[in-house]
């Protein structure tokens, strides 16, 4: 007898995604930056003229040579070439009806794709009523009627009932002042708004007379006989009417007053092109208009609009300035379909990362893009930077004055590389240099400073002119951490008194960061480890001092309390007095006072994006922003759970820069890396609302994907779609498998963290990142197996906090003969 393997995949898909939680924000994203979908990621063509989220998750693209699925990751494409049953492969526009199937027209006619089979199916009805006659719109009712505009033909209303086509029939043909049909807009009241080449048309469904406010539309001599494009009723109930060439009309249905907006060079507030392809509103009341000219974005609140050209700079702009469709889901993504750009798609919920970089030929820019050190002060911002001297930013950001080191100039700044700022009880600003001292600034406007350096033979001269930090030690004195050791700085006569010659070491003092703690204690932190004085002994420090008393962490790989590293790169107190310490490779640690005192780590393995951390702020809810080589973290430091940002979310860099950051009394959290300084308030931050529902995209036997309903070794294997199957048998010679899956979220998919384990065959989870979307087996033997994929409650970096959410095992069922399997749960 032949033997047969069972299998019952079920996935409980582990995912690690950012999420960031605050009030809505109800206004527009000042740039939104824009990801492109091409024929480089494997589109069939770069024309797309519809777009389609279905009930599912699944992403759908009509374009001028197929019809696309796309799962975040990857594109099946449909073409008529395959598919029978599909007239064309220009694809127009498309529609889910009730039944989660959908509705497909093309150039050539319509056509009916059937999701349980994944695969167009004849509808003779619609062959014989319909034809090759060019489809431009589609909409599906309460009813399940689907409704059908034309192109010369009019509408087209289809009685769906109990997935069956009962009635093809042509409607409304004396209400109509033209067959050339381009958009359909249903309304809650049972009206239906037509769009077509000859003007507006307003159909009551329920039959009757017209209410005064449709009526009153037609008083508009405006809109008659326009070409009407497309049509949008949006969230307040008014409407909105794009035309083929004189732009764009706004009827408020409260005041029945009807607004023109046309395309005005001269005016920034008008449209920037008068073709509308398309109008669509975002989560946050936005209306937003496609045209020849890119994109337009409408303001309520303001009664403004602003625009989005086309342009080479990635990212930044649409890559074509020729909109087609629009489409916005309800997680906050807008899709743009172009006529030959592709898909260029944002998310609305992207974290408001402003920045500042250095422009050539913009006097008011930063002078460098590496950014070291950075101070603010009431309404001025000083930036230091690894190269390019000081900038001075004022007048919220329209003046800025630069300071740099000059050879014709004696007493300008003595390094243009700027490590820390300080201001003194003289109100001087104190500035550390890497190589060129302590510089005092003395006037301003004069470019004036005064510099204070390493003197040989001069033990009241600064220890080092490589200057790492600057701190208060009281309302006078500095402390001044450098390469050669702790000074402390008099202003009064401009001397330093040598800390580190009254301790008793071995070893150079190599500093890198302090902090002076609300406990009245001194941290230090060095490339040898973390020392702490009491202040108390410093602020009596004088040259006569004794030995001067102090404490030293070290790690210690035997004590699992000490700390984790030497290299001590930062420092920071937070609001409740806890002292974090952040280092050079092994993460940020948290000190702790129990005992004689201990540390705890986290690293990257508990989710932190790198562990080389150079600088930690702290914001208004208490979390903790910590920059490093590879993005920025969020650190809630009650879940101990990370929240991760890189360049794709907005940052100029994933690098961040030494000990470069700095936050306002606003909120405002700033940090500096190697392309610049980045910049945010996170109470700004939206909350993104989805926890992905993972599904299986590809179930594959030998490296070739199953087709629906085809047999393998006389057995059918796949009866509907892998993402609706809850068994799947195989004979044993189709023991080489694999299975695909995705979490259907496109926001930022590529930091989504999969992870799966099969019972009795994978010893731990193995988890994978989203470029390797998949589990492969081979040779398994003849016995149920059950592969797990975890779905998580919260979205948290760290896959030692998914384990906490494992859910219970699934019983498995046995059959005579030796047969077992399991069922496959959908969750």
């Amino acid at each position: 007898m032949q033997k047969v393997l069972k299998y019952a995949f079920l996935f409980l898909l582990a995912i690690r995604i950012c999420i960031t939680t605050s009030a809505q924000n109800s206004t527009l994203l000042e740039q939104p930056r824009l990801n492109y979908l091409t024929t480089n990621e494997g589109l069939p063509q770069n024309t797309i003229d519809c777009i389609l989220k279905d009930s599912k998750g699944f992403m759908w693209f009509g374009t001028w040579n197929g019809l696309c699925r796309f799962d975040g990751y990857t594109f099946q494409i449909f073409q008529s070439q395959q598919e029978e049953w599909l007239p064309g492969n220009f694809i127009q526009t498309l529609s889910e009806d009730q039944n989660g199937n959908l509705w497909v027209g093309t150039n050539k006619g319509l056509a009916f794709f059937d999701y349980s089979l994944l695969k167009f199916i004849e509808i003779p009805l619609l062959n014989e009523k319909l034809g090759a006659v060019s489809i431009t719109h589609i909409i599906n009712d309460n009813n399940n009627n689907i409704w059908v505009a034309t192109a010369g033909n009019g509408i087209w209303k289809i009685e769906n009932k109990e997935e069956t086509v009962t009635t093809v029939e042509s409607v409304f043909e004396d209400q109509l002042p033209d067959k050339n049909v381009n958009h359909l807009c249903l309304l809650p009241d049972n009206y239906l708004l037509v769009g077509t080449n000859n003007g507006l048309s307003v159909i009551n469904l329920s039959g009757g007379k017209l209410k005064p406010l449709w009526e009153k539309l037609y008083d508009y001599d405006d809109i008659e006989g326009l070409n009407i494009l497309t049509i949008l009723a949006d969230r307040r109930g008014d409407i909105w009417l794009g035309t083929i060439d004189v732009g764009l009309y706004h009827y408020s249905t409260s005041t029945l007053n009807l607004t023109y907006y046309g395309a005005n060079n001269n005016n920034p507030n008008d449209l920037n092109h008068p073709s509308v392809y398309d109008i669509i509103e975002d989560r946050n009341g936005i209306i937003i208009v496609g045209t020849l000219g890119g994109l337009n974005f409408y303001n309520p609140a303001t009664q403004n609009f602003s625009s989005l050209p086309a342009s080479t700079e990635e990212r930044e702009y649409l890559n074509n300035p020729f909109v087609n469709s629009l489409y916005a889901d309800e997680l906050g993504n807008i899709w743009i379909g172009t006529e030959k750009g592709g898909i260029n798609h944002y998310n609305s919920y992207q974290k408001p990362f402003n920045a500042l970089t250095h422009e050539a030929g913009n006097p008011n820019s930063i002078s460098h893009n590496t950014v070291n050190s950075i101070f603010t002060e009431d309404d001025v911002f000083w930036v230091g930077t690894a190269g390019g001297g000081i900038s001075r930013i004022s007048n919220n950001g329209r003046k800025t004055i630069h300071f740099q080191q000059s050879d014709e100039n004696d007493q300008s700044i003595n390094s243009n590389f700027v490590t820390s700022f300080i201001r003194n009880h003289q109100n001087h600003l104190l500035v550390g240099t890497w190589g060129g001292g302590l510089n005092k600034l003395l006037a301003e406007q004069q470019n004036r400073f005064e510099t204070l350096e390493y003197i040989p033979g001069d033990n009241r001269s600064l220890s080092s002119n490589f200057i790492s930090s600057l701190e208060y030690l009281d309302n006078k004195h500095i402390l001044v951490g450098t390469r050669g050791g702790l000074d402390i700085y008099d202003p009064e006569d401009d001397s330093f008194l040598r800390i580190h010659e009254k301790m008793d070491i071995n070893q150079t003092l190599e500093i890198g960061c302090l902090l002076t703690d609300s406990q009245n204690r001194v941290w230090v932190g060095t490339e040898n480890g973390l020392y702490r004085f009491n202040r108390s002994q410093l602020l009596t420090f004088n040259e006569n001092t004794g030995q001067i008393n102090f404490t030293k962490f070290v790690s210690d790989p035997s004590d699992s309390t000490s700390l984790k590293g030497n290299y001590i790169i930062s420092l920071f107190e937070a609001h409740d007095g806890t002292i974090w310490i952040g280092t050079y490779g092994n993460g940020i640690c948290k000190y702790t006072e129990k005992g004689n005192g201990g540390f705890i780590n986290y690293n990257q393995q508990d989710g932190l994006c790198n562990n080389v951390t150079y600088a930690i702020e702290e914001d208004a809810q208490g979390n903790l922003w910590i920059s490093t080589d590879n993005g920025l973290s969020k650190f809630n430091p009650e879940t101990e759970t990370f929240q991760n940002y890189y360049s794709s979310d907005g940052l100029l860099s994933d690098q961040f820069y030494w000990s470069a950051s700095c936050s306002d009394d606003q909120g405002n959290l700033y940090f500096g890396g190697i392309q610049g300084l980045n910049y945010f308030n996170p109470a700004e931050f939206d909350s993104y609302p989805n926890i992905p529902q993972p599904v299986f995209t590809q179930f594959s036997v030998f490296s070739e994907p199953v087709i629906i309903g085809e047999k393998y070794h006389s057995k059918i294997i796949l009866n509907s779609p892998i993402s609706e199957t809850n068994e799947i048998e195989l004979s044993y010679k189709d023991a080489v498998f694999s299975i695909e899956f995705s979490a259907l979220d496109y926001f930022q998919p590529g930091k989504i963290k999969y992870a799966y384990q099969m019972e009795g065959v994978d010893q731990n989870w193995v988890e994978v990142s989203s470029n390797r979307r998949f589990a492969n087996y081979t040779n398994l033997s003849g016995a149920s197996m059950c592969l797990k994929l975890k779905r998580p409650t919260a979205m948290v970096s760290g896959l030692k906090n998914l384990l906490h959410l494992l859910l219970p095992l699934f019983h498995l069922f046995g059959k005579p003969l030796g047969f077992r399997y399991w069922r496959w749960f959908s969750l």
